[in-house]
């Protein structure tokens, strides 16, 4: 079994996966990469921004005398970047903690922090 590189993850999670005419390049990926190496959504998503800023810039169609060809829809794509922003927020939340205390005042903190009166 082998293992994916960062670079051919990010690209799973985006969809950016044409051998031969990627989106992005291998260097942009890991120019993202390094921006922020410990969350793979974050960079997943910026990608794919990327991805459509450069799509919306760009003719949908175009059309030779032969041939006719068709970019991906922006729309469809969104979609997916809103899936991955959803995901993102999900696993960003933190854990969860609840703290109880049995404390009645907090003068044994007035002792640290001087003059703080404001908790009697």
């Amino acid at each position: 079994m082998t293992t994916l590189t960062a670079i051919q993850q990010v690209r799973l999670m985006v969809g950016d996966t044409a051998g031969d005419f990627p989106f992005l390049a291998d260097e942009t990926y890991s120019w993202l990469i390094e921006l922020n190496p410990t969350n793979q959504l974050a960079v997943a998503v910026e990608a794919l921004e990327m991805i459509i800023n450069q799509l919306a810039l760009s003719p949908q169609s175009l059309k030779t005398e032969d041939l006719t060809e068709v970019g991906p829809l922006i729309v469809s794509l969104e979609t997916r970047l809103n899936s991955l922003k959803a995901k993102k927020q999900r696993t960003n939340t933190g854990f969860p903690m609840l703290v109880k205390s049995d404390r009645k005042n907090w003068k044994d903190i007035d002792s640290i922090y001087r003059n703080c009166n404001e908790y009697d």
